[in-house]
């Protein structure tokens, strides 16, 4: 059984903003379609380079494809600096 991560990343937010189908996604970092929908649904871990693929393709931080700057990583809200 998979069990969805506690804190979802933006990667289908950012495609879709950017007009970029699933599969163009998919072709640019290598990987098929279906894994992009896994990372997508967070059924599946994302490796560290393909993150670092994600930030690129988008013109982003890792920190931000992958919603951590709107919490610390575990789902749980960042305390103010």
């Amino acid at each position: 059984m998979l069990v969805a991560m506690s804190n979802p990343n933006r990667i289908q937010e950012l495609r879709e903003a950017a007009g970029i189908s699933r599969v163009e996604l998919a072709a640019r970092l290598g990987v098929t379609d279906r894994t992009v929908a896994r990372w997508e649904r967070g059924d599946v871990q994302i490796p560290d380079e393909q993150k670092l693929a994600l930030a690129d393709v988008f013109e982003t931080t890792v920190t931000h494809v992958m919603g951590w700057d709107e919490s610390n990583g575990n789902g749980v809200e960042a305390a103010a600096p």
